[in-house]
């Protein structure tokens, strides 16, 4: 397959030359690159793929919004409706995406937290600062150049840093190595929580930090699961008792490989059903789904998803079809080494950039 891939390496050098123009085009201001007066947080990869963008928005949503008003503007990927959306209590996942819906849930109790989608930044940009956000988490934004953030974090992920990776379509790359020298802070994700000193200098000397460049690094963090439907009575609060428990693992996301490998540690067997990020379910897939669970010879047993997941499984038609089996989502956040230098980095930059404005 590689090699297959390098065959294709004409065809990212032409790609390369088109991002290279795009970005002089905004450079030298014949496209115009729009400054805001709030803090602007943008978080981002280089690579096409899941690298943990959407736990770090919402630890940085929570981080920022105990200080100041915070709204969080998402694109809204895989949506089936169009232009600026304000999260409200009528919010789908169908209607924002299944991500700012994730968002929008988590903080329905914060009031200092708005969630927006807009496939134009600026327009998302305008509408959140009109409706009284201080400061903007802008998720999957690396690439988008009409915003001009203050602050850009960039993810790489440990088992595929954007250094080792080659432009699309020979690799997965959106844009030359070179551009990750715009992002003040690169996080290397999906870490081993053991990573070595000697792991870290490793893949520090490989990044070829610039000056400016803070660097991170950080592993997936699994909390206990959550029912969302039909509790199962002997497993409240009794959660090592999982081993002795198959699950039905449901999942539409980038990678699901690392939740695999956790669930295998933690359950008797894990039976997966897998489809691509952000897929749109059906009830076919979901009454698959219950052919899979209904023959599961184990009688201890439970569906398993992730919170992302769960924003398109809940939808009224495809719920009715999972109404009388125990559904549970695994919740997933981010460890992050340094965690406390991190989070300086992040309020120093919120509130000179707030005062100044």
């Amino acid at each position: 397959m590689m090699k297959f891939r390098l065959l294709l390496l004409p065809f990212a050098w032409l790609y390369g030359c088109i991002i290279t123009i795009r970005y002089a085009l905004y450079e030298t201001g014949i496209f115009k690159r729009h400054v805001f007066k709030v803090p602007i947080v943008a978080i981002g990869n280089l690579s096409v793929g899941g690298t943990g963008k959407s736990p770090l928005t919402l630890y940085l949503a929570t981080l920022i919004s105990n200080r100041m008003k915070t709204g969080i503007l998402s694109r809204g990927y895989g949506r089936k409706s169009k232009g600026l959306l304000i999260a409200n209590n009528n919010a789908t996942a169908s209607k924002i995406g299944d991500e700012p819906m994730m968002y929008y849930q988590n903080f329905l109790s914060n009031g200092n937290v708005l969630v927006a989608v807009a496939e134009k930044r600026v327009t998302g940009v305008d509408a959140l600062i009109q409706k009284g956000m201080q400061a903007l988490v802008l998720d999957d934004a690396y690439q988008h150049l009409a915003v001009k953030a203050g602050l850009y974090i960039l993810l790489t992920d440990y088992n595929n840093l954007y250094c080792n990776d080659y432009l699309l379509p020979a690799g997965n790359l959106r844009e030359w190595r070179s551009a990750a020298h715009r992002a003040q802070i690169i996080m290397v994700t999906k870490c081993p929580v053991d990573i070595s000193p000697a792991d870290k200098n490793k893949i520090t000397t490989a990044l070829k930090l610039q000056q400016h460049q803070h660097l991170f690094f950080s592993s997936i963090a699994y909390a206990p699961i959550l029912n969302v439907l039909n509790a199962l009575p002997a497993l409240n609060n009794h959660f090592a008792d999982l081993i002795n428990y198959d699950c039905l693992l449901i999942t539409g996301i980038a990678n699901p490989q690392p939740l695999i490998v956790y669930c295998q540690k933690h359950f008797a067997q894990v039976h997966t059903l897998t489809f691509a990020d952000h897929y749109m379910f059906n009830e076919n897939d979901l009454s698959q789904g219950r052919k899979i669970f209904d023959n599961i010879a184990n009688s201890k047993k439970l569906i398993l998803t992730t919170q992302k997941d769960w924003m398109r499984l809940q939808q009224g038609h495809l719920k009715i079809v999972l109404n009388d089996l125990p559904v549970y989502v695994q919740p997933i956040s981010m460890q992050i080494d340094n965690i406390e230098t991190f989070n300086q980095i992040i309020h120093t930059y919120v509130n000179s950039t707030h005062t100044n404005g």
